[in-house]
């Protein structure tokens, strides 16, 4: 978006609309809507405010992580096979709620 700012500073974040994420009603500890709600100027653009991305330039360390999301039991077990292969024990859940399937 051409109003959109990109930060790499990690001492910048308290740009990120940390207000939106973490208000109720929550889902897995974060807000579940993410919709714009133009009558209310709190939600006006609360899309737009909530899509900051942490981008990763090279690699994020393993332990880093505490758990793998995907979106069906299918893809599941696809990536328990792959962890188990690499001897990484990481645990993988079923998370329909963390996709946007087409609401």
């Amino acid at each position: 978006m051409p109003y959109s700012q990109a930060y790499t500073n990690l001492e910048r974040l308290e740009v990120v609309a940390w207000d939106l994420l973490m208000e109720d009603p929550k889902l897995d500890g974060f807000c579940k809507y993410w919709h714009d709600r133009p009558s209310v100027d709190r939600y006006a653009d609360r899309m737009e405010r909530r899509q900051a991305e942490f981008l990763v330039k090279d690699s994020v360390p393993l332990d880093s992580f505490v758990r793998l999301g995907v979106i069906d039991e299918q893809r599941a077990n696809e990536v328990r096979a792959i962890l188990a292969q690499a001897g990484v024990d990481l645990p993988v859940e079923v998370k329909h709620d963390w996709y946007f399937l087409g609401q």
